[in-house]
């Protein structure tokens, strides 16, 4: 095939996925401010990840691209309270079933399965399956590690996670310092914010890097004694876990 009927079909592909991708934002805004029927109706016209792998036919992570920015869109559209959050998951595994290997959409998927949608299991379940597929990975672990330490306030499982991250060829030393950090000094202010530092100066995502800075900002306060601790940072374990699943 010449380049220039590669770039045609290419283009033909890109725009196939964006009449899609346009679909499902479409249902979303919908179904959000629908009754519950509208809202059935609106998930069934979501485009599957078997679908859009489909159609992507050789051009998978060109698509996931495209469906990461409408997904990206899609959560900013929430943060300004257009809509709900029920379809970010679904966006989600639509773009890491057409690109397994794109950690990012793991790492912030994952920070907002357990931050925003209030499931750290989910988080950490979504997490664990992008290790299986990069096991050379050790940001994925130590995100878990994070969901568990800021989240689900797990120390041991928390420590259990940084040392896995530690352990994998080519990690840097810092998963080794935060196990050792969390184990001596747990529900301490300090880790939560070197751990919120860390986010911040390694996502490549804008949304939560300005969330990191804005959190670090908070518990520099707090650690200065110029305002009190912040609720979301309290050592309270809510959130209530229906199983053990770190390291496993």
């Amino acid at each position: 095939m010449s380049r220039g009927a590669e770039l045609r079909r290419l283009s033909a592909r890109l725009l196939a996925l964006g009449v899609l991708a346009g679909s499902a934002m479409l249902a979303g805004r919908v179904a959000a401010d629908a009754k519950p029927k509208g809202r059935v109706q609106g998930a069934i016209s979501l485009p599957s990840p078997e679908f859009l792998k489909h159609v992507s036919i050789g051009y998978d992570d060109v698509v996931a691209d495209v469906l990461w920015f409408q997904t990206m869109q899609y959560y900013g559209e929430w943060r300004l309270r257009q809509h709900g959050l029920e379809f970010f998951r679904h966006m989600v595994d639509c773009v890491i079933a057409l690109d397994p290997h794109f950690e990012e959409a793991y790492r912030f998927a994952g920070m907002v399965l357990a931050e925003d949608m209030q499931r750290p299991d989910q988080a950490i379940a979504l997490l664990q399956e992008g290790m299986s597929r990069n096991p050379r990975s050790w940001w994925l672990p130590f995100e878990a590690g994070f969901v568990e330490y800021v989240v689900r306030m797990d120390d041991a499982a928390a420590c259990v996670w940084f040392e896995r991250a530690a352990q994998v060829p080519g990690a840097p030393d810092f998963p080794r310092r935060f196990a050792a950090f969390v184990a001596g000094r747990a529900g301490d202010l300090q880790v939560s914010l070197l751990l919120w530092q860390a986010i911040a100066e390694t996502t490549q995502n804008e949304s939560l890097r300005q969330r990191a800075l804005d959190y670090v900002a908070q518990l520099q306060a707090t650690i200065r004694g110029d305002a009190p601790v912040p609720e979301w940072a309290k050592r309270k374990r809510a959130i209530t876990r229906t199983t053990r699943d770190a390291g496993t």
